[in-house]
């Protein structure tokens, strides 16, 4: 498996390969890449030019975004589900495929929600002016995802931020 990198797939450059194991057979059945430093701080500065992109779009343009990452997640479910159910030991249909259509159900949430975001207005010191609040996005964050829930996880950490 490859990284993900800046919009690349691309080979880690670690020399270090990790043996993926399912549980259920104790059998390895995949190896990936371990990123190295120099993979972490291209992937950080990856996301932050991301960041910067969209942080210039409107919140409509930003929901359109994530609804299409939802359509992905669906689209592309069923062949995708066997990966983390081989990996956690959950049941493909019971838990890993449910899994992957929560994470869709998240993102179209937050396209929702991203769309009605309410601002404070404050009062002023001068009677004939207000403070308008503006929103934008938190950046840049990176999460350690256990085993149990590897899309759910993630896909929950930035709607709990809107």
């Amino acid at each position: 498996m490859h990284q993900l990198i800046g919009g690349e797939r691309r080979i880690g450059r670690s020399i270090t390969a990790l043996a993926v194991v399912e549980p259920a057979t104790g059998e390895v059945f995949a190896e990936v890449d371990t990123a190295s430093l120099a993979d972490i701080d291209d992937a950080v500065a990856g996301a932050n030019e991301a960041a910067t992109e969209l942080e210039r779009l409107s919140f409509f343009e930003r929901a359109e975004l994530l609804h299409a990452a939802a359509g992905c997640i669906e689209a592309s479910a069923d062949p995708h589900a066997e990966q983390p159910a081989r990996e956690s030991g959950k049941p493909l249909a019971a838990e890993a495929v449910d899994e992957l259509a929560e994470s869709a159900e998240i993102f179209r949430l937050a396209a929702e929600e991203i769309k009605r975001l309410e601002t404070h207005v404050l009062p002023s010191v001068d009677p004939r002016k207000r403070v308008f609040t503006h929103r934008k996005p938190n950046g840049v964050y990176a999460l350690v995802t256990p085993w149990n829930f590897p899309m759910n996880i993630p896909a929950e950490r930035p709607a709990d931020c809107l």
